[in-house]
C-alpha cells in the first residue's frame, strides 16, 4: 500500500511539472528584401535650374547679345563656343558700360571684347548649398550649369533660389535655407565702391 502511495505522488509530481509554463522561442522575423528606410532627398541643382537658356557666341555683336537678353527676359548670357562649352559670361551692365566707355554702337563691338572669361559654374548633381556658396563668394546672381565635359545644359539664378525658399511642401532637407540665401543676397548686393572713369 505504501509503495502505491509513493508511486501516486510521483505520478502527481510529474503531471504538475508537465503543466508548468514552457518558454516559447522568440518569433522569427522574416526579411522582405531591401530595407524600407526612406531615403531623404536633398535638393539638387537639377531641381531648380532652368534649361531654357539664351546664349551668345564670342564673335557676335553686343547688339545680338542685347536682343537675346530682351527676348529671354534675362540680364546675363553664357558665351559658348561651337561645341556649347562655356567660355565666358556677359551681362546687360557689361554692354551698357562698353557703350558708354567706347563711344561706339552695339553692333560695332564684339562680345569677346566685353565678356568676362572667368566663369564660375555648377553641375546638376551638386547640392543646392554649393551654388549658393559660389554666388556668395564671387558675388554673382547667375551660374551656368555644365556637365562633366563643360557643355552648357542650364542656368541657375538667385531668383530660382528665392522662389524655392521656405517652400512648405518640402522637407527640411529639401528646402533652400532662408538664412543662407539672405547672406548670399547681402554679399551680391554689397557695393564695391569701384569708380567709373569719366572722359
Amino acid at each position: 500500500m505504501k509503495v502505491r502511495e509513493v508511486r501516486g505522488r510521483s505520478a502527481r509530481n510529474t503531471a504538475t511539472r508537465s503543466r508548468s509554463p514552457v518558454a516559447q522561442p522568440a518569433p522569427v522575423t522574416r526579411s522582405r528584401g531591401k530595407s524600407r528606410t526612406r531615403k531623404v532627398h536633398t535638393m539638387k541643382v537639377r531641381d531648380l535650374m532652368c534649361e531654357d537658356v539664351r546664349t551668345c557666341m564670342p564673335h557676335e555683336s553686343l547688339s545680338l547679345a542685347a536682343q537675346q537678353m530682351w527676348d529671354g527676359d534675362c540680364g546675363t548670357l553664357p558665351v559658348i563656343d561651337e561645341e556649347r562649352r562655356v567660355v565666358g559670361m556677359i551681362t546687360d551692365r557689361d554692354i551698357c558700360m562698353a557703350l558708354f566707355l567706347n563711344g561706339q554702337t552695339a553692333s560695332a563691338i564684339a562680345v569677346r571684347d566685353v565678356m568676362s572669361s572667368k566663369v564660375h559654374h555648377c553641375r546638376p548633381e551638386d547640392d543646392i548649398d554649393h551654388p549658393l556658396e559660389i554666388m556668395r563668394k564671387q558675388r554673382v546672381r547667375r551660374l551656368p550649369v555644365v556637365d562633366q565635359e563643360g557643355v552648357l545644359c542650364a542656368v541657375l539664378s538667385i531668383n530660382d533660389l528665392i522662389l524655392a525658399a521656405g517652400d512648405s511642401t518640402q522637407t527640411d532637407a529639401q528646402q533652400v535655407s532662408c538664412s543662407a540665401l539672405l547672406e548670399t543676397l547681402k554679399a551680391v548686393c554689397e557695393h564695391t565702391g569701384a569708380e567709373v572713369p569719366v572722359s
